[in-house]
């Protein structure tokens, strides 16, 4: 299923289920997250499906389900505004709760994530780190 931009009407909750914490390891190979190599899941998920390292978490698990499209990331671009905003339509919290848009909380928490995004990504650009998601 192909991610969604988000607007004025999408709805999204978490539901503590721990599946991004599942999933987010596919594809990414490599990558310096800690996965389990018999499930394939993040090493810092516990029992009760929460991140055991929630406040050093990477950039990817801080903006999931949400991300700016790939495009524009290829450009350096780092937008949260409206009609810019991805989310994950798999997620199950995805339709749940109230509307994006309207939390103020969660889209303070994107802002700082975008913000923390667009620096690493200028840290790329002057060759100090190789990856903006961790």
């Amino acid at each position: 299923m192909a991610d969604t931009i988000v607007d004025g009407n999408t709805r999204w909750k978490c539901m503590l289920c721990g599946k991004c914490c599942r999933e987010i390891g596919r594809g990414l190979e490599g990558s310096r997250l800690e996965l389990d190599r018999k499930s394939g899941r993040c090493a810092k998920l516990n029992i009760k499906n929460m991140c055991s390292e929630y406040q050093r978490r990477p950039v990817i698990c801080q903006m999931y389900p949400f991300h700016p499209s790939r495009e524009a990331l290829a450009l350096g671009e780092v937008d949260f505004s409206i009609g810019k905003l991805l989310i994950d339509p798999a997620c199950p919290g995805f339709g749940q709760g109230g509307k994006v848009l309207d939390n103020k909380l969660l889209m303070e928490e994107l802002k700082k994530v975008a913000l923390l995004l667009e620096h690493r990504i200028d840290l790329i650009n002057q060759g100090k780190v190789v990856d903006a998601f961790f």
